[in-house]
C-alpha cells in the first residue's frame, strides 16, 4: 500500500542498463499505486463498512503474512530468477484491488486479500531491492542510462501529483469502487516492460540462516527497520481523517496531490548524501522533525491546515526514506544482498504488524486517535537506530 519507487532523483539516475525495464515496470506499478492508494482504507471505512479498529486489524493481517512469507519469496527469486519472480507478482496485486472491490457486495472476499497482497509484496520485494542493491551504478551519472532514468522518474512524480486527485474525481464522479478497477486495470500494463527484458538471475541460492545471521549480527538495524510501523498507522487512519474533514473524496485527493507537489519541489533541491555521517545526520533530522508532524495531525483542522501537515509529513518522511534505502543497499553490498534485503523487507513488515496491533490496544482502551498518532511518533524514533 506503499509506492514501490522510493528512492531520490539523484539515486534513480544513476540506473544501469540491466534493470532499465525493471523500472520501468515499476514506474507503472506506481502510477496505478497512485491512484488507489490514498483511497484504499476510505473504502474499507466507507464502502465496506469497517470501523477503525476492524481497519487496523486488517492492516495487521496484510503484513503478518508478509513477515511469514517473505523467506519463501527469497528462495523462488533465487531459483527462478529477479525478473521472473518480479512478473509472477504483479497479477496478485491487481487481484488484491479487484477482491477489495468484489467485498462492497460480498464481504466474505476481504478474507482473500490479505493473501493476494502478502503474496504479491513477498514475491516483489525481495527480487526488486536485491536488484537495486546489485544494480544501481553510483559512478554512471551520463548518458543514456541517466536519461531513460530522469524520463522515468519525471513520470513516477507526475503520477504521485497527478494520481490522488485524478483517483478523488473519478471517486466523486463514478464511484470509489471504480478507482480500485482502474488501478487494478493500469497495474497489469507494468507486465508489459517485462516481456523484453532479460532475466536477472540470483548468484547464490537463499536459506534463511543467513537471513537469521544478520539479525544476530545486526540488532540495532533490526530495530531501526521495526519504525516502519509508523507506516501504517498514517497510511490507516489519516486518509480517513482528512476525508472526514473534508467531506468529499475529490477534496481529499487535491490535499495529497497538493502535499505531493511541494514535496517534489522540496526533494529538487535536496542532493543524494554521500558519506556515512551525513546520510546518518540527515535521517536523525527527518526523524525528529516527522515526529512532531505526526503529533500535530489532529491539532489542524480545514482544508489549508490539512495541505501544510500533509506537504511537510511527506517532505519529512523522504528525507527519512532517502537517507534509509541508500544505507540499506550499501549494507547489503557488504553482506549477502538477498538475505540482508529479506532482513530488512521482514523487519518492517514486522514493525508494521505490531503498530497495527497495538494500535488496536491503545484506540480499544482510550477511543483516542491522539493516542494512536503519539503511538506513530513513539515507532518514527527507532529510525534514529539505523
Amino acid at each position: 500500500m506503499t509506492h514501490k519507487f522510493n528512492l531520490h532523483h539523484d539515486l534513480l539516475t544513476t540506473v544501469r542498463q540491466e534493470i532499465r525495464e525493471l523500472y520501468a515496470s515499476v514506474a507503472f506499478a506506481d502510477m496505478a499505486s497512485a491512484l488507489a492508494v490514498l483511497f484504499e482504507p476510505i473504502i474499507l471505512y466507507k464502502v465496506i463498512g469497517l470501523d477503525i479498529l476492524q481497519i487496523l486489524m486488517f492492516m495487521a493481517a496484510l503484513y503478518a503474512l508478509q513477515v511469514m512469507l517473505l523467506p519463501l519469496g527469497a528462495k523462488i527469486a533465487s531459483r527462478f530468477g529477479y525478473m521472473h519472480t518480479i512478473f509472477l507478482s504483479i497479477p496478485f496485486m491487481a487481484l488484491y484491488w479487484l477482491l477489495l472491490y468484489g467485498a462492497h457486495f460480498e464481504f466474505n472476499l476481504l478474507y482473500f486479500a490479505p493473501i493476494a497482497y502478502a503474496i504479491e509484496k513477498t514475491l516483489f520485494w525481495p527480487a526488486f531491492h536485491a536488484s537495486a542493491a546489485r544494480y544501481i551504478d553510483s559512478k554512471n551519472r551520463t548518458g543514456p542510462s541517466r536519461r531513460n532514468s530522469d524520463g522515468l522518474y519525471a513520470m513516477v512524480v507526475a503520477m504521485r501529483i497527478l494520481g490522488p486527485v485524478i483517483g478523488g474525481v473519478v471517486a466523486y464522479y463514478l464511484g470509489l469502487g471504480i478507482v480500485l478497477l482502474l488501478a487494478a486495470a493500469m497495474y497489469l500494463t507494468s507486465l508489459l516492460p517485462l516481456l523484453v527484458s532479460k532475466e536477472i538471475y540470483a548468484p547464490n541460492s537463499y536459506s534463511f540462516n543467513d537471513t537469521w545471521e544478520i539479525y544476530k549480527k545486526f540488532p540495532k538495524r533490526f530495530f531501526s527497520y521495526l519504525g516502519s510501523g509508523e507506516e501504517i498507522i498514517i497510511i490507516a487512519i489519516w486518509p480517513i481523517l482528512i476525508y472526514l474533514i473534508t467531506g468529499n473524496v475529490a477534496l481529499t485527493g487535491l490535499v495529497v496531490s497538493g502535499g505531493a507537489a511541494v514535496t517534489a519541489l522540496l526533494l529538487l533541491a535536496i542532493k543524494r548524501p554521500s558519506g556515512l555521517s551525513s546520510k546518518l545526520l540527515l535521517l536523525k533530522v527527518g526523524t525528529f522533525v516527522y515526529t512532531l508532524v505526526n503529533l500535530l495531525r489532529l491539532a489542524v483542522g480545514g482544508f489549508y491546515g490539512l495541505f501544510m501537515v500533509d506537504a511537510l509529513g511527506r517532505t519529512t518522511k523522504e528525507l527519512i526514506s532517502l537517507p534509509l534505502t541508500t544505507l540499506t543497499y550499501e549494507r547489503a553490498e557488504q553482506n549477502k544482498i538477498l538475505p540482508y534485503v529479506v532482513f530488512y523487507q521482514q523487519s518492517a513488515a514486522l514493525g508494521k504488524c505490531l503498530a497495527a496491533l497495538l494500535a488496536v490496544i491503545v484506540f480499544g482502551f482510550t477511543g483516542s486517535l491522539v493516542a494512536v498518532f503519539i503511538l506513530a511518533g513513539a515507532f518514527t524514533l527507532l529510525y534514529m537506530l539505523a
